[in-house]
């Protein structure tokens, strides 16, 4: 099945894009754009995490592989009018990618004094944590630990 994500202005429907901005195929994992990352507002309501400057969205997916799930943080920017008053998609961004032999995960991007800091949820199957500042240790070699992260996103 195609799955297709239209931009929508609310305020002048008509002025919409006459084409998705993302289209992709449901059942592929290994092309699978991710679904973009939210965020909870005061009155509990969730919306698009927008980059700074508003003009992109973050996508996290889980990043099927041949050498496995390494799951993404992605960049994507809504379709634009080029010169000619054609809508054009820019291709997306990847700000982050687990790393081979662990299973990472985006949790939240926080925006702290300027910039954009991933954190992340990172499961390993190790006797002590590769994180200099988590202490945690387990001599279970069947124990999968979890740590917290913060990354830079840019």
């Amino acid at each position: 099945m195609i799955c297709r994500w239209w931009q929508i202005s609310p305020d002048d429907p008509e002025a919409s894009p006459s084409k998705p901005f993302l289209e992709y195929v449901t059942d592929d994992r290994y092309n699978h754009p991710g679904s973009p990352m939210t965020v909870r507002l005061p009155n509990n309501q969730r919306v698009l995490q927008k980059a700074a400057g508003g003009k992109a969205l973050f996508f996290s997916g889980v990043g099927g592989s041949d050498e496995g799930d390494r799951p993404f943080l992605d960049l994507i920017s809504p379709l634009k009018k080029n010169g000619d008053g054609e809508w054009e998609s820019s291709p997306s961004r990847r700000l982050w990618r687990c790393e081979e032999g662990c299973y990472e995960s985006p949790i939240v991007v926080i925006t702290s004094e300027g910039k954009e800091v991933l954190m992340t949820s990172r499961e390993t199957k190790v006797i002590q944590c590769r994180n200099p500042d988590c202490s945690n240790f387990c001599a279970d070699p069947f124990c999968f630990h979890t740590c917290w992260t913060l990354k830079p996103c840019h």
